[in-house]
């Protein structure tokens, strides 16, 4: 007489495969960790972000200041961080930027006060620009062949505004006006 092991009954956890065995797959527990397991993965994964983003710049240190010398990431929109290893970011170095194609946005902190020489230079596919309200300087050709920008705003801090800021505009009649374009 052949002997047939029972068949396990069938949960709401099982999975069918094919009609003669039912598998038991276990939950992944990364996916629904218990709750204080999650209350510690929490915060572990906030503080990793700002690292990351924090390895999208090169800089150097000077007096407790931070200057940001290049730039490694994807593009896109990029947001330069106020603050790096807690330590305020107060300019962007010259050619900083220079070149970077996939650039589409750049948003300076009020932090910067300064942007140097060429600090954006050949960013053709840079569309629009948003300097903090602490920024007094910024350098020659700063923002020189971009040549999509079409919006940036330049505060009434800056004082000095090197030769060729913003040399070939998208629409060449808005290169007169130093402080606004649209």
């Amino acid at each position: 007489m052949k002997m047939t092991p029972p068949r396990p009954k069938r949960s709401s956890k099982s999975r069918v495969l094919g009609s003669r065995f039912d598998v038991r797959l276990p939950r992944p527990s990364i996916l629904h960790p218990p709750s204080s397991s999650l209350a510690l993965l929490l915060p572990l994964l906030l503080l990793t972000l700002p690292a990351a983003v924090q390895a999208q710049f090169t800089y150097t240190t000077n007096n407790g200041a931070i200057t940001i010398t290049g730039y490694t990431g994807p593009g896109g929109a990029v947001t330069i961080p106020s603050t790096i290893n807690g330590l305020p970011v107060t300019g962007i170095g010259d050619s900083a930027f220079e070149g970077c194609t996939s650039l589409i946005s750049v948003t300076v902190p009020r932090s910067v006060t300064s942007i140097g020489n060429y600090a954006f230079y050949d960013c053709y596919s840079l569309t629009n620009v948003t300097i903090g309200t602490n920024v007094t300087s910024i350098g020659e050709s700063a923002f020189g062949v971009c040549t999509s920008l079409t919006s940036i705003t330049i505060p009434d801090s800056v004082s000095d505004i090197g030769g060729g800021c913003v040399r070939f505009l998208h629409e060449p009649d808005q290169r007169h006006n130093p402080r606004q374009r649209h």
